[in-house]
């Protein structure tokens, strides 16, 4: 497989399960050095972590080395790696003996792809495809400065006429909704969902530079 394959193949992992996509992101940084599984749980699972998704950060880290994002390495009950060499000849119940844990690193790719949604990166990327709305995008991270229901959020968006803003195409038919506002900030990782829509410490960031 190509660099660039590997590359694609981890970044649909993550674009592609939206609803996970920062706890994706989020392990593929904390991985950057090995990490124990019971490592990457915990801090998965910590009361500061911002990180909601649908699946369980075991499944979460299953997906990533399914796409190639980290790697597993087994371990013994010395944190010494079980390679094939120390398998061969075991039978099953030796093997569930010998392997007493599990190691992660993020991989090559995996670097790349968190590297890509680094959030400076993100913001720059949202500010560039819409300059017409940099002034509104601040004043919806202003008003989440605590956490704001989605029927609140999409009320002060109308209110501002915040929607007039920004210059989108859409579908015939098609009506530009609140909710693009609350997409497109995700997207850039300025605005998460926690019990309500909040602003992210890069949201904070960003508010910080003008």
């Amino acid at each position: 497989m190509s660099e660039t394959e590997a590359y694609d193949r981890v970044l649909s992992c993550v674009m592609n399960h939206p609803l996970n996509r920062e706890a994706l992101i989020e392990i593929l940084r904390y991985c950057e050095q090995e990490r124990d599984q019971a490592d990457v749980e915990a801090h998965m699972q910590a009361p500061s972590a911002a990180y909601s998704a649908l699946l369980s950060p075991y499944r979460l880290i299953c997906q990533l080395v399914d796409a190639g994002g980290i790697v597993c390495t087994e371990v013994d009950a010395d944190g010494e790696p079980v390679t094939d060499d120390r398998k061969a000849g075991l039978s099953e119940d030796e093997l569930d003996d010998l392997v007493q844990g599990w190691r992660y690193e993020t991989t090559d790719a995996g670097n790349e792809v968190a590297g890509y949604f680094d959030p400076a990166r993100r913001v720059e990327r949202l500010a560039a495809a819409h300059p017409e709305a940099v002034a509104a995008f601040r004043t919806v991270l202003l008003f989440c400065d605590r956490p704001r229901k989605r029927a609140e959020l999409a009320a002060f968006i109308e209110k501002e006429k915040l929607l007039s803003t920004l210059r989108v195409v859409l579908p015939a038919g098609s009506t530009l909704r609140p909710s693009v506002f609350m997409d497109k900030l995700e997207s850039a990782g300025m605005l998460a969902w926690n019990d309500g829509w909040s602003i992210t410490e890069a949201g904070r960031r960003y508010l910080q530079q003008e």
